[in-house]
């Protein structure tokens, strides 16, 4: 499966790339660059959408934390509880480093700021 996904806004019809290891069961919000439309973008596979653990995050000792909530890991690298060498799996796919996630790293910019 590729790591990326095109998806179009609904309002205008731009494409849009998305990272598949942030859409969680009950979809991602995206706000198209082109126009500003919200719109929301849900997994491939259905029989995922029911999911009660959704991403594990690990950190390098091989400690892991589930969730299910995207805004709980964007939380925790904001409060400086992750960092960039930790890695990320949804749905039990193969492991990435957060460093490695593009719509991550706005979160470890601001960390950085505070």
């Amino acid at each position: 499966m590729e790591p990326t996904r095109i998806v179009h806004c609904e309002a205008c019809g731009a494409g849009h790339e998305v990272e598949r290891i942030l859409i969680g069961p009950e979809g991602t919000p995206i706000k198209c660059g082109h126009c500003s439309a919200e719109f929301s973008v849900v997994p491939d596979d259905e029989s995922k959408l029911n999911s009660p653990v959704v991403w594990i995050v690990r950190d390098p000792d091989g400690k892991t934390t589930p969730f299910n909530r995207l805004g709980v890991l964007q939380r925790m690298i904001i409060d400086g509880q992750a960092r960039p060498d930790w890695e990320l799996s949804r749905f039990g796919e193969p492991w990435k480093p957060l460093f490695e996630i593009e719509g991550l790293r706005i979160f470890f910019e601001r960390a950085s700021i505070s």
